[in-house]
């Protein structure tokens, strides 16, 4: 009986020895057993993958497995942990982060077989870990999971990976109950330690997040990552990868990843929305670059959507970003919202009202200008009303040009093309002050201003232009014993003569006294000239000269013999005037006139400091004689302009002093109206 008993555990020995014979001879081969040692080459990415089984297919029972939706490549079925280890140092080489694993033998995780094209896969499989057909080889497909496979053993790998079976799994491990112990139940169920798994993904590195995972599955069979941790990854490898697509400028990517999760590129990532928004139109997608923008436009708070607004209009054409403007000017919003939104509005509306300036479309201008009427006044823009003004201005409606420039000029006191409008239109309009009033305020290089300041009639400190004036003048002067008045006009020459001929048409009388070798005597002087002259305008000022015949009666009391120029006669005149620009407010002028024939002369000079308003004042020097007499005046000259309809009056007064008697007092007015 203790033979028999003997005999049979010699048996059971000796069968167990064979196993472990036949093990040892196939260090590499498929084993029966639960658990066995293998080298994992690579996990992760589809890429890395598909190149590494370009390197790798060639070694020892080289495969691609599949663990919780990720791929790797792995080599070898090892019995004992020193054979992998010299096989890990030959592949050492070329996959530097190749590690031994200890597996429990799952066959239905194995990618297997060969087949003349790939299978469809689901879009999700990019973020779950599965492989894309497209970047691993094209004939290569994975086995199903329901049904497992055999393990089989290689023959030739370009026509079939497994062929048969070496030895078929037990139906229920092979143990001596006597000699072979199961594992401690605690000791299977051991965990691994979570904490550095959640440092790899604070850590953003997902790829190495992936794979310890798939790690820790092997050597922890019970244990299961935890689902927010799946989540959390799957969430982070989906932002990395959009990041990184926007990083690159990578359009096709990123229109793809929106085509796979659409429910991301949404408010709460805005700026995801307007990069996908992007690319779309660098791809020319309007098909779909359209309904994505509508999506956002209810849908986020009303910074976001002004600004997508704004981002659009480099996006869309003209009639379709109107359309969602109509879109966005339905839509709830703050009182804040609404300022600027329609402050937004308003500035499209401009954009189109230049835009219509420079095509020169005269109805479409006018109408978005009447259109915005309004609101130009309400915001006070400078730049609209300046517009209006010289469409107006060009089309020949001064009133309505005025409009626009005194608008301008309202809202921006110092605005140079709004001053310069209205200085031209005045010019225009023959308000002659208030076009010297407006062109005192340009700078002092501006042409305008120098041409209108120029055109200034010395006379009356009225601007006059030569080529297009006529100008009557008036005046008096009273002293006691003495009087001086006149009357005249001066008109523009024929144009055939060309601009800045003028002529001049004169009359006068001038009573005074002169001492005459100590007696006193009476003079009276009737007058009337025709003259004809050149004005001409320069940077600084102007000047003028004319020349004519001059008809002079002189009567004396009482008639002493030895006086000259005693009766009538018919003279020459000549006379020059010029007026030259110190500063924007200082200027300077002088008339100096001779009569042949009679040595009669009369000179006046003035320094006149222009106001604030129209008004002109300074001080003046003049000194008149002939043969019979000399005088000289000092005084102080105000002169204002427009006080009427063109019309301007000047006023001097002060001290006059003929040669031979006491200095007495002086007052005269000046009156000029141009038509």
């Amino acid at each position: 009986m203790n033979a028999s008993r003997l005999f049979r555990q010699l048996l059971a020995i000796m069968a167990w020895g064979s196993c472990l014979f036949f093990s040892h001879l196939t260090a590499a081969e498929p084993v029966v057993h639960q658990r066995y040692y293998a080298i994992q080459l690579l996990s992760g990415e589809t890429e890395m993958i598909n190149n590494a089984w370009q390197k790798g297919n060639a070694l020892p029972y080289a495969r691609i497995e599949k663990h919780a939706g990720l791929h790797m490549l792995r080599i070898g079925y090892w019995t004992k942990k020193k054979y992998a280890l010299k096989q890990l140092l030959l592949v050492k080489n070329d996959f530097p982060d190749a590690f031994i694993l200890r597996l429990k033998l799952e066959p239905n995780k194995i990618v297997q077989g060969w087949t003349a094209e790939a299978p469809n896969q689901s879009a999700r499989d990019i973020i779950e870990g599965r492989v894309e057909p497209s970047p691993l080889p094209s004939n290569l497909i994975l086995r199903q999971e329901i049904s497992p496979p055999e393990i089989l053993s290689f023959k030739d790998r370009h026509e079939i990976w497994f062929e048969k079976p070496w030895i078929k799994p037990a139906t229920k491990p092979f143990f001596l109950s006597r000699l072979v112990a199961t594992e401690p139940a605690k000791k299977r169920r051991k965990m691994p330690d979570e904490m550095p798994l959640w440092r790899l993904y604070e850590g953003g590195n997902y790829a190495a997040l992936q794979t310890e995972i798939i790690r820790n599955r092997n050597i922890y069979p019970y244990w299961r990552p935890p689902q927010k941790l799946l989540s959390l990854l799957q969430q982070g490898r989906i932002s990395q990868t959009i990041n990184l697509s926007i990083r690159e400028n990578d359009a096709a990517m990123l229109i793809y990843m929106a085509e796979l999760y659409p429910d991301v590129f949404t408010c709460s990532r805005i700026d995801w929305a307007w990069a996908l928004a992007d690319a779309r139109a660098s791809q020319k997608h309007t098909y779909s670059l359209v309904p994505g923008l509508q999506r956002l436009i209810p849908d986020c708070n009303e910074q976001d959507r002004l600004a997508t607004l704004y981002k659009a209009r480099h996006w869309l054409d003209i009639d379709n970003w109107e359309m969602l403007l109509e879109r966005e000017a339905q839509a709830d919003r703050s009182m804040q919202g609404e300022n600027n939104f329609q402050k937004f509005r308003y500035q499209y509306q401009t954009e189109k009202l230049l835009t219509a300036y420079q095509a020169g479309d005269q109805t479409a201008f006018r109408a978005q200008l009447l259109q915005l009427d309004d609101e130009i006044t309400r915001y006070r823009d400078v730049d609209a009303a300046l517009l209006g003004g010289w469409h107006y201005y060009n089309t020949g409606e001064t009133a309505a040009a005025e409009g626009w420039f005194t608008k301008a000029l309202a809202w921006h006191p110092e605005q140079r093309d709004a001053l310069t409008g209205l200085s031209l239109i005045a010019m225009q309009d023959r308000r002659f002050s208030d076009a010297r009033y407006f062109a005192r305020k340009l700078p002092a290089r501006s042409e305008v201003r120098t041409n209108i300041l120029s055109s200034t009639n010395i006379s009356t400190d009225l601007p006059s232009s030569p080529d297009t004036t006529s100008i009557a003048l008036a005046g008096a002067e009273l002293n006691p014993g003495n009087t001086y008045g006149y009357a005249g006009v001066v008109l523009p020459l024929p144009s055939v003569l060309g601009d800045g001929f003028l002529q001049r048409y004169w009359a006068e009388r001038i009573t005074y006294s002169f001492d005459s070798n100590g007696r006193k005597i009476d003079a009276e002087q009737w007058g009337a000239e025709v003259l004809f002259g050149y004005r001409k305008p320069y940077s600084q000022g102007w000047w003028a000269a004319y020349a004519g015949p001059v008809y002079r009666n002189i009567q004396f009391s009482p008639n002493i013999a030895n006086l000259s120029n005693r009766g009538g006669a018919f003279r020459g005149k000549i006379q020059f005037e010029g007026e030259y620009i110190l500063s924007e407010a200082w200027r300077v002028n002088a008339i100096a006139s001779y009569v042949t024939g009679q040595h009669n002369y009369w000179l006046r000079g003035r320094l006149l400091y222009s106001t604030s308003t129209r008004y002109s004042v300074g001080p003046e020097v003049i000194t008149l004689g002939d043969n019979n007499f000399q005088i000289v005046q000092f005084g102080w000259a105000i002169l204002a302009a427009e006080v009427l309809p063109k019309t301007g009056v000047g006023i001097k007064f002060g001290v006059r002093k003929a040669e031979g008697q006491r200095a007495t007092g002086y007052l005269g007015i000046e009156l000029g109206r141009s038509f």
